[in-house]
């Protein structure tokens, strides 16, 4: 994905699920923000986070550049019918005022907010 790097070694590290880290962690069930940095691999992390996104409700930052989505096997449209099942809505950050707005609707940006119709934060626009 980036020109010029070369992998030099592997390492297997432990993976998990947000599912199952968030059940874990927050055995309330209680949490806020999640902030994904995953170089592309927002959609396959997201897939093991269902239930989350169903009972917690929180607010999502990432990421999402169109080069490393590719590379990892996901897309916009895939992610934006994910978070809609879920009762989410698809935000963008403008880029010239730094606020919140729908994605698709003129601004363009890579850095996405993903708010849920009954925990907005105050960001949707009713």
């Amino acid at each position: 994905m980036y020109g010029g790097v070369v992998s030099v070694s592997r390492l297997a590290v432990p993976a998990s699920t947000i599912d199952d880290l968030v059940a874990a962690q927050f055995p309330d069930g209680k949490l806020d923000v999640i902030k994904l940095d995953l170089e592309g691999a927002e959609q396959r992390a997201l897939a093991g986070a269902q239930h989350t996104l169903r009972q917690a409700r929180p607010l999502i930052l990432f990421e999402a550049l169109r080069g490393a989505r590719g590379w990892q096997g996901g897309s916009i449209g895939t992610m934006s019918t994910l978070f809609a099942e879920a009762g989410y809505s698809l935000l963008c950050l403008d880029p010239t005022a730094g606020h919140p707005v729908p994605f698709g609707r003129g601004a363009a940006s890579d850095n996405l907010v993903v708010v849920h119709r009954d925990r907005d934060w105050g960001l949707l626009i009713r």
